[in-house]
């Protein structure tokens, strides 16, 4: 049992720091999309000016396709980051029902774990 309880204290550990690494990236992420969009009106509002000449691109990339690409890597960042997150908060919710379940089964011993069911169809957990 001190094996588990030491493993799930981990998790919530490890789960914390990551969703903070995950909230960070998300934070980043969005400041990348706000500035992607911000450098799109930027250039169209120089294209229409009547002296504009199209810069040369950057190998075979175009300017336009470069903020293109620019907005969208900032938003799938931003995507897998908030699956991070989501997927950190369920790891550490999980171990913290898991801790609890078992410091529940542990202060009363000789008693058994079962659900109870209402006429509504709700069910708890309790301990008989």
């Amino acid at each position: 049992m001190k094996i588990i309880k030491t493993f799930l204290w981990i998790q919530i550990i490890l789960g914390i720091l990551l969703g903070l690494l995950a909230l960070v990236k998300c934070n980043e992420a969005s400041e990348e999309y706000s500035e992607a969009v911000t450098l799109r009106a930027v250039q169209e509002g120089m294209t229409k000016a009547a002296d504009y000449h199209e810069p040369p691109g950057i190998g075979r990339w175009s300017i336009d396709q470069i903020l293109r690409e620019f907005q969208a890597t900032s938003h799938t960042c931003n995507f897998v980051a908030v699956i991070l997150l989501y997927t950190c908060g369920a790891m550490v919710m999980l171990a913290i029902v898991m801790l609890r379940l078992g410091l529940a089964q542990k202060q009363k011993p000789g008693k058994k774990a079962e659900f109870q069911h209402n006429d509504l169809g709700f069910s708890r957990l309790v301990f008989a």
